[in-house]
């Protein structure tokens, strides 16, 4: 405290307010906090992308997409079809499969 710029009396009172230690549950207070800021922020962002997304009209032209590429592999022409799914589709049907086990575990413990 004696490299504080107003003196050590100033010192004292200022780190007694405001420590220089960060105590661990303010760490897992903020830690949490702006988790649960995220995570509401998070879900509800599909009420602003969605609305832009059908105005571009992006939602139309994957569906068109989709029904095209599932055509040609009804009519047997599996080299042509060009829709790819995507990680986002794969990463929510682990989802899927990752709730139902856990609800498994839980139900069987």
């Amino acid at each position: 405290m004696a490299s504080f710029p107003l003196g050590a009396g100033a010192g004292g009172l200022w780190y007694g307010l405001f420590p220089a230690a960060v105590s661990p549950v303010l760490v897992g207070g903020v830690t949490g906090g702006l988790l649960a800021a995220t995570s509401v922020a998070s879900a509800f962002a599909g009420i602003i992308a969605d609305p832009i997304q059908k105005g571009l009209g992006l939602h139309h032209r994957r569906l068109h997409r989709l029904i095209d590429a599932v055509e040609k592999q009804w009519n047997a022409e599996h080299e042509d079809a060009d829709f790819v799914a995507y990680d986002p589709y794969a990463a929510r049907l682990m989802d899927v499969f990752d709730i139902l086990s856990s609800a498994y575990r839980i139900a069987k413990a």
